[in-house]
């Protein structure tokens, strides 16, 4: 190894922690937005707000808001479909209609 190949080697190593640096603040700075916004929000507004940031990540993107926040991969995957169909019509409705308990006058 000469002496031009240890500097080039240094330089590569030099940018490869910076890289990394960068990466760590990154997804520091990520989880402290995630942890401070999600109390504020309801169920269907976590769905959607975290489908889109695993969205705007790309490759990985589920799997890092996974994570960092423990929220499942399904529902980050549902909030990216909500995302996508566009539909605002039931934006007052945080599940979907028809789930919970049933009335008792008409169990069994």
């Amino acid at each position: 190894m000469g002496l031009s190949d240890n500097k080039v080697y240094n330089y590569c190593l030099e940018l490869l922690l910076k890289l990394v640096k960068i990466f760590l603040m990154t997804t520091e700075s990520l989880k402290e937005k995630l942890n401070n916004i999600l109390p504020y929000l309801n169920e269907k507004q976590k769905r959607i707000f975290l489908g889109a940031e695993a969205k705007s990540i790309g490759y990985g993107g589920v799997s890092k808001i996974h994570r960092l926040t423990g929220i499942s991969r399904p529902t980050i995957h549902q909030g990216i479909s909500e995302l996508e169909k566009g539909d605002s019509t039931d934006i007052e409705r945080v599940r979907i209609s028809g789930g919970g308990p049933k009335p008792k006058h008409t169990q069994n």
